[in-house]
C-alpha cells in the first residue's frame, strides 16, 4: 500500500518546522499509518503491523525514516517518544538500533515510548534490550512495561515457531530456557513486589 507522495512531503515539510506542535502533529499521522485493519485467510486479524507480503506492504520513503531517526536526538522528549512510535512502521536494522537506543533516554516517559514501539514492531532483536531495562531500570513502571512486552514477543515467537501454515516471519524460535531463566532472575531479585508479581505471571503464561 502505497502512501501519496505528497502526504509524506508534507510529513517531511511538518518534521522540518522549528515549531514542536507541527512536528508533533506529522509525527502522530505517522504513527497511526502503523496501523491497519486486514484479512488474513478469511479472517479478520488484530491491529497491528503491515506485513511486508505482496502488495500490502506499507510503503513509506527512506528519506522519512532519516528524518524520524534524526528527531530521536530532539531536545523535546515529546518529539524523542512520538519518533519512536512513528519509526515502528519500518521493521529493519538501523530503526531496531535506534529505538533500542533510546532505553537509555533520561526522560522515563521516552523510554516508555520506545518499549511501546518494541511492542509493536515486536523483533526478538529487542529481547537483550528489554531485559536490561526490565532487571536495571529505576523506574518501576518502565520495567513493568519492559516486562509485558519481553511476553508478548516471545509469545509471538513460540506461536510463529508452531505455525504449520508456513508463514514465518522470523529467523526462529526463541530460546525459551535462556528467556525463562531471565524471568526467574527478576522474579528473585528485585525488591518490588510488582515487578516480582508481573515477572511470576509472565512465566507462568509463557509455560502454560
Amino acid at each position: 500500500m502505497n502512501l501519496p507522495k505528497n502526504t509524506q512531503e508534507r510529513w517531511l515539510k511538518q518534521l522540518k518546522s522549528s515549531e514542536s506542535t507541527e512536528q508533533l502533529t506529522a509525527l502522530a499521522k505517522i504513527g497511526r499509518s502503523f496501523f491497519r485493519l486486514h484479512e488474513v485467510a478469511g479472517r479478520r486479524d488484530e491491529w497491528g503491523p503491515i506485513r511486508t507480503d505482496g502488495d500490502t506492504k506499507l510503503e513509506l520513503s527512506n528519506s522519512l525514516k532519516k528524518s524520524l531517526i534524526d528527531k530521536l536526538s530532539s531536545h523535546d522528549p515529546d518529539v524523542r517518544g512520538a519518533s519512536a512510535l512513528a519509526l515502528a512502521n519500518w521493521d529493519d536494522t538501523e530503526v531496531i538500533k535506534s529505538i533500542s537506543a533510546l532505553l537509555e533516554d533520561p526522560q522515563p516517559d521516552v523510554r516508555l515510548s520506545a518499549i511501546q514501539a518494541m511492542e509493536r514492531m515486536k523483533s526478538p532483536e529487542f529481547l537483550d534490550h528489554l531485559f536490561e531495562t526490565a532487571e536495571n531500570d529505576c523506574e518501576e513502571l518502565v520495567q513493568a512495561h519492559a516486562i509485558s512486552t519481553i511476553g508478548k514477543i516471545i509469545s509471538k515467537e513460540n506461536e510463529e515457531a508452531n505455525d504449520t501454515s508456513g508463514a514465518v516471519y522470523t529467523s526462529g524460535p526463541v530460546s525459551a530456557h535462556e528467556d525463562l531463566e531471565r524471568l526467574t532472575h527478576i522474579k528473585n531479585g528485585d525488591t518490588s513486589s510488582y515487578i516480582t508479581f508481573l515477572a511470576d505471571q509472565t512465566i507462568e503464561h509463557l509455560t502454560s
